[in-house]
């Protein structure tokens, strides 16, 4: 059956390298396509499955540098794949391609497909439990982050770790290394920090959505040492306010851990520290419009998980102030949210 599928994907390969190879010149009168050229082909025409195919055939063959690079090339293939799935069957097989990708592959050069590949499931869960949060999707999408959360958020969590134990090698690497090796081990440190930040990010966001889920103030607290990393506690510790520097709030990534710290400490019932973590990103220069819409709606969740209905009916009455001009206080979105707070209050 294997053998039939290959035989079969070889096919629809030679038809495709024929097409590139024929178009826009007299049939005869062209030499074969490079693989490059077949490769590029098919991504310009985004034929993913028969690319996929194409790399996993190069991939078989390939060894050193050359099988790293085409790895990775899969790897972003799949990435694309797993955006683009539309349903949990189809992600699931996407994902079960990928493990076996990340299987073949030496550890030092998997990191940041690993990332990749969680990354684009966070970014399917956390759609969708903000979509439940308005009402706007029900209990079976609900199931289906929750799924997906449980999958990835180990898989976060491990990197960092794994990613961490390089970086102490690294570190003490860089404090004997000869003046020759010293750039590279640094930026070599550097990469490896910058992999771990990120790790560190998405298993914070995987466990504030997580603890949302089942209610967890253990798992919130977790979240919030992951967060730490980022927010200059000095090792996972639960980040402090003051501890902070305002420059790094700039970084579209911090200024966002800051706001996962907010929400993992509402879910803690510490709204006073959750606003203040909110004020915190507000009043830092520079942050994107992105961010800055957001925040009134991280504001409503807070004050209407804390029941302060007072303090919430002074923040819409404010921000109608500062929008006089404009006709609309609330996005469809917000005005949701609201309406759901209030319901379930």
């Amino acid at each position: 059956m294997m053998h039939a599928r290959s035989i079969s994907w070889r096919a629809v390969l030679a038809i495709a390298a024929c097409v590139a190879t024929c178009e826009g010149a007299a049939i005869g009168s062209v030499s074969p396509p490079s693989e490059d050229a077949l490769e590029s082909y098919l991504e310009s025409r985004d034929l993913s499955n028969l690319l996929a195919a194409q790399l996993r055939g190069r991939l078989a063959t390939a060894t050193g540098d050359a099988r790293n690079e085409i790895a990775e090339r899969l790897g972003r293939v799949y990435v694309r794949q797993m955006s683009a799935a539309k349903t949990p069957e189809e992600r699931r097989v996407i994902e079960d391609a990928a493990r076996e990708l990340i299987e073949s592959m030496p550890e030092s050069s998997v990191f940041e497909l690993r990332i990749d590949f969680a990354k684009t499931s966070y970014l399917r869960a956390e759609d969708l439990i903000e979509r439940f949060r308005v009402r706007i999707v029900g209990e079976a999408q609900l199931q289906e982050a929750d799924r997906l959360l449980r999958l990835i958020t180990p898989q976060f969590q491990e990197i960092a770790t794994r990613v961490g134990h390089r970086i102490e090698l690294l570190e003490r690497k860089e404090a004997g290394a000869r003046q020759d090796d010293l750039e590279e081990t640094k930026a070599q440190l550097a990469d490896a920090r910058r992999v771990r930040s990120l790790a560190q990010y998405y298993a914070g966001w995987c466990g504030y959505y997580g603890a949302m889920l089942s209610s967890n103030k253990g798992a919130a607290m977790r979240a919030m040492q992951d967060f730490g990393w980022l927010l200059n506690s000095g090792g996972g510790k639960v980040p402090e306010i003051d501890r902070v520097p305002g420059a790094l709030l700039k970084y579209e990534h911090v200024a966002r851990a800051a706001v996962g710290v907010a929400m993992c400490a509402s879910l803690r019932d510490n709204d006073v520290e959750a606003l203040r973590w909110l004020d915190l990103v507000e009043s830092t220069d520079g942050i994107s419009p992105a961010l800055r819409a957001e925040l009134l709606s991280r504001r409503m969740v807070v004050l209407g998980g804390a029941k302060r209905w007072s303090d919430l009916e002074l923040l819409l009455k404010r921000r109608a102030a500062d929008r006089k001009k404009d006709p609309a206080l609330l996005t469809p979105s917000e005005a949701r949210l609201l309406a759901v707070l209030a319901l379930d209050a």
